[in-house]
């Protein structure tokens, strides 16, 4: 835990060390305490902005941690003490694009449903705001996928948007 150094929103910067999702930490304690042999919980650092970028695409495998580290990135900028150390330039918005169920009904398609958020988030969007997506875009054909993500990350990196898109797309 630390207390974090707040910057100038106007820096758009993060430096965070040891980042965990919380909602794991008691599971987590508790585990370590009977565990004390293994290899304690992995905790991670991410940089946005700066002299780095400001958009990371996360790949890995099922259960490898990637949503586990998208709620951790975005906990973190709404209560940046979850780390060894931080220093951040606060986010106007907190967006998040994490995959629902597929509902019926007219123009309700898993697909449908997520460009219109992202169409919803685009108009709302700042180069203040933070961006976490979850295994967004998944549901049509691997081609339309990636043509689809990448468009969309071309939009958000040109508006100047930090964020983290998981996903299982390597192309």
């Amino acid at each position: 835990m630390c207390r974090p150094k707040i910057l100038p929103a106007g820096e758009r910067k993060a430096v965070i060390k040891d980042i965990f999702d919380p909602v794991y930490f008691r599971e987590a304690r508790i585990y370590n305490l009977d565990h004390k042999e293994k290899k304690s919980v992995v905790t991670n650092d991410i940089t946005m902005g700066g002299d780095s970028e400001g958009f990371y695409v996360l790949t890995g495998a099922n259960n490898g941690g990637k949503t586990t580290f998208l709620r951790a990135v975005g906990l973190s900028d709404n209560g940046a003490d979850r780390a060894s150390y931080c220093e951040i330039s606060l986010v106007d918005y907190i967006y998040t694009q994490f995959p629902q169920e597929e509902k019926t009904g007219i123009d309700t398609s898993r697909f449908t449903t997520e460009i219109k958020e992202f169409r919803e988030i685009s108009d709302t969007i700042t180069a203040n705001s933070l961006l976490l997506m979850n295994e967004s875009i998944q549901s049509t054909t691997p081609r339309e996928c990636v043509e689809v993500a990448c468009e969309l990350l071309r939009i958000f990196c040109k508006m100047g948007v930090r964020g983290v898109f998981a996903t299982h797309l390597v192309d």
